[in-house]
């Protein structure tokens, strides 16, 4: 198994500034059965109105592709 692959290991699957965005992010990948970890929310809802730390959107390495595919399919692009 390589890195990518290790269930333990998490992947960035998208990174946006609008928490909205975030928020629809995760509760398409978590209503896909998939779990969520969002990264960096708190800066980003600080900082947001300047675009400087943006809500990274964190899931399982083996689940990473089939987030990626489901995002796309909602128009979400990493």
């Amino acid at each position: 198994m390589s890195k990518h692959d290790d269930p333990e290991e998490l992947q960035e699957v998208l990174a946006c500034i609008d928490p909205f965005q975030a928020q629809m992010a995760r509760d398409l990948l978590t209503e896909a059965g998939i779990e969520v970890f969002l990264f960096d929310s708190d800066s980003s809802r600080m900082l947001g109105s300047i675009g400087a730390v943006p809500t990274r959107i964190m899931v399982h390495a083996d689940k990473a592709v089939e987030a990626r595919e489901a995002l796309k399919d909602l128009g979400f692009e990493s």
